[in-house]
């Protein structure tokens, strides 16, 4: 009997890699050693109860505050000392629990703030290059208002970015995300406070991005909207990670249950 070949199987490797990060301020510890994984391509859950250190971790992988000791890895290339906007360069970037948008820049200004790839302008550049700058602007704006026609904000770019309602400001955000052509996105709580009739609209956006790349970390305290939009959860508690798995199977665990999943089904 032939001998049928074996056929090797294997993870990916991950995008990002959080290893024994810690964060103090003075006396308190908020990550007291987290370590995790994130895989290209999934849309992965941060959960866990108030203060566990979900948004101190994402603002340490960000580079907004730096990790008091150690390391965290985007492919291959250490990041840990690494200036935050240069790690959005690499296609880092987050989003915050309360919008950030420019309230008193238009809708499409928002966007274009966002392009990878702009040369900048100088004086030099200007006298120089002019052509070449101006045929660069309009490319740029016609990409914005082809990612704003996506995410239906078309119709709103002369609008003062500070009017939008709730949801717009979070659509305006990931358009922003797909403006700038990120690879992994840390969403702070998407879908706090909005309007429910854009809650599918915003789901649908992310998992498009995904589809065209883009890697997300969502935190998100409705588990609801956890089952339904994420493959993977990670659950922090105490400033660790004390397990991760789909939800199901974290619903049988009596360690997240104890820290998070039973006071949040109470």
């Amino acid at each position: 009997m032939k001998e049928q070949p074996i056929v090797a199987t294997s993870t990916p490797s991950p995008l990002l890699r959080v290893r024994d990060v810690h964060r103090n301020f003075g006396g308190l510890q908020a990550l007291t050693g987290c370590t995790l994984d994130v895989f290209p391509g999934e849309i992965c859950a941060l959960v866990g109860p108030n203060g566990a250190g979900k948004s101190t971790l994402v603002s340490c992988v960000a580079g907004s505050l730096p990790a008091t000791r150690g390391q965290i890895f985007l492919d291959d290339k250490d990041v840990t000392r690494m200036p935050t906007y240069e790690r959005a360069r690499l296609g880092l970037v987050r989003t915050f629990q309360l919008s950030q948008e420019w309230p008193g820049m238009t809708v499409l200004e928002n966007v274009l703030v966002a392009a990878a790839d702009q040369e900048g302008e100088t004086l030099w550049s200007a006298l120089v290059n002019r052509r070449r700058l101006y045929a660069r602007e309009r490319e740029i704006v016609a990409k914005a208002r082809e990612i704003l026609a996506v995410f239906g904000l078309d119709h709103m770019r002369d609008d003062l970015a500070g009017t939008l309602s709730g949801g717009q400001k979070r659509l305006l955000e990931l358009a922003r995300v797909a403006m700038s052509r990120a690879r992994l996105a840390f969403l702070d709580e998407p879908m706090a406070g909005i309007n429910p009739s854009l809650r599918d609209r915003i789901i649908q956006r992310i998992r498009d991005l995904r589809d065209q790349g883009v890697t997300f970390v969502v935190i998100e305290h409705n588990l609801g909207i956890v089952g339904e939009l994420c493959e993977r959860v990670v659950v922090l508690a105490g400033g660790a990670v004390i397990a991760e798995g789909t939800l199901e199977e974290l619903r049988q665990n009596t360690q997240v249950v104890e820290a998070y999943l039973g006071v949040a089904n109470a």
